[in-house]
């Protein structure tokens, strides 16, 4: 999908996911943690993504590593963040795109409802809210993170705005 370049808001919140996930590997070196990395999906179809954040485990580096110019193959967590004009059809599209193409977890993130949803392969689906924790399950073993602090930076930039995941922002 082609939308607009992010928002300060999603900047903002993309680099301090990074942060979070970049922490935790650098106490537990299990990967490496990505930021606007493209990765092919679909080798025929030249289907390329940018996660906003990503994470390879280590037992997949040399599998990323093998391509010329693209990862070929999903990350093992992709992380979107959810921009104002995405629509909820297309964001599930690029959902099943990351798990098709081998990722073990997806966070769809939605800065203005201060949520996260989180998409595994068995086809499982969890809504978190601000008084929930987001774990890394067994993609990021010990990674444990209040969504009170997922969401810090964007605490002072406006109020939570009602409504599900489920339609667009």
């Amino acid at each position: 999908m082609a939308y607009a370049r992010p928002r300060t808001e999603q900047g903002r919140l993309a680099a301090w996911i990074g942060h979070l996930l970049l922490q935790h590997v650098e106490k537990h070196p299990c990967g490496e943690v990505m930021v606007g990395t493209a990765y092919l999906l679909e080798r025929n179809s030249d289907r390329v993504r940018d996660p906003d954040v990503s994470f390879i485990s280590n037992a997949r580096l040399p599998e990323a590593n093998r391509g010329v110019s693209y990862p070929e193959m999903g990350p093992d967590l992709a992380v979107e963040i959810v921009a104002p004009g995405h629509k909820a059809g297309d964001i599930l599209k690029e959902v099943k795109e990351f798990l098709s193409a081998g990722s073990r977890l997806v966070w769809v993130v939605y800065p203005r409802r201060r949520q996260v949803a989180i998409f595994r392969p068995d086809h499982s689906f969890t809504r978190l809210g601000l008084s929930d924790r987001l774990t890394g399950e067994t993609v990021l073993p010990g990674f444990d993170c209040s969504l009170a602090t997922f969401f810090l930076p964007l605490m002072s930039t406006g109020p939570v705005v009602p409504g599900s995941p489920s339609s667009s922002t």
